[in-house]
């Protein structure tokens, strides 16, 4: 049921980092429960390696493999349950998830690249902007829908199975089974806030705003969310492009953001924004954005601010 191997001729899956795309000898797309024991019984009989994707970026292209691909992504349903929850696929993008639960008044606290879908998202953790109010998108997940490596479908939730459920929300992407479909959990969000701060200056210059805003950064209120990305324009100008993201109202806000205004001189003033939650996650990142360049990234988490 669903899987056309044979039928579909060999893609490349997309990946962020153009230069490492590898095209796969056979690609099986998984459109049930069903379908994914079918194929994974198949990949087993081909004793050959092979990853699991659902769907949107990875920066190391870690859902690639050039012997076969476990395409998760036509499982990208959404489901109501019940008010403030969701069943969804592992191929179901943050950004349907946002326009579905948006105009409820409705979040999954996720992370911001809304063409990323759920299965590597979550299953590496999923954090976000939200992160600071709320947790990360693993500690939203109820349950889960798995199908094991010998091919059995269980349900892991903190009652059943529940080494499987904790494995499930951050140890990695296909490394226990095939998540055919989550429970999330819901938190309650009608509008958030953004602010939009804009520097430029000499690279010394820059080097000092970035760490006084990292250590005011730390400080902000539990609602609030920061973010800064340091570009360079020319050898002697960079841009420092950053973001207060809050689930607070104006008492909140206002002074939080003033106190992050007041590092240095703006280069523009700066915008702000309060709207529906899926309004405010387009402006940040759109549903249709999806780069591709030969660019090498990654990602960290640090225990202490960096120096200047």
């Amino acid at each position: 049921d669903g899987l056309r191997a044979q039928a579909q001729a060999p893609q490349v899956p997309w990946t962020f980092n153009t230069g490492k795309a590898i095209r796969p000898a056979a690609v099986l797309p998984v459109t049930s429960e069903a379908a994914a024991q079918q194929a994974l019984a198949q990949a087993r009989a081909a004793g050959q390696g092979f990853a699991v994707r659902s769907g949107g970026h990875c920066f190391e292209g870690l859902s690639q493999h050039a012997a076969m691909v476990l395409n998760l992504g036509p499982l990208n349903h959404l489901a109501w349950d019940g008010p403030d929850h969701l069943r969804a696929g592992p191929g179901a993008t943050i950004g349907a998830v946002n326009q579905m639960t948006g105009p409820q008044g409705r979040v999954l606290p996720a992370g911001f690249c809304q063409g990323v879908a759920l299965g590597g998202h979550i299953s590496g953790g999923g954090i976000g902007l939200l992160a600071r109010a709320y947790g990360l998108a693993c500690d939203h997940m109820e349950a889960a829908r798995v199908v094991l490596a010998d091919g059995r479908a269980v349900t892991a939730s903190a009652s059943a199975h529940p080494d499987l459920f904790w494995a499930l929300r951050g140890g990695g992407a296909g490394s226990f089974g095939l998540v055919t479909e989550y429970r999330l959990r819901l938190r309650p969000l009608a509008r958030a806030r953004l602010i939009e701060f804009l520097w430029r200056g000499t690279p010394d210059e820059m080097a000092r705003l970035a760490a006084l805003w990292q250590e005011r950064a730390a400080r902000l209120p539990r609602a609030l969310g920061a973010g800064m990305v340091l570009s360079a324009r020319r050898p002697d100008l960079v841009q420092a492009q950053a973001l207060l993201y809050s689930t607070a109202d104006d008492s909140v806000a206002i002074p939080a953001a003033r106190a992050l205004f007041d590092i240095a001189p703006v280069f523009t003033d700066p915008s702000v924004t309060i709207q529906p939650i899926h309004d405010v996650a387009d402006q940040i990142w759109p549903r249709s954005y999806n780069p591709s360049q030969d660019t090498k990234l990654g990602s960290s988490l640090q225990r202490r601010a960096s120096s200047a």
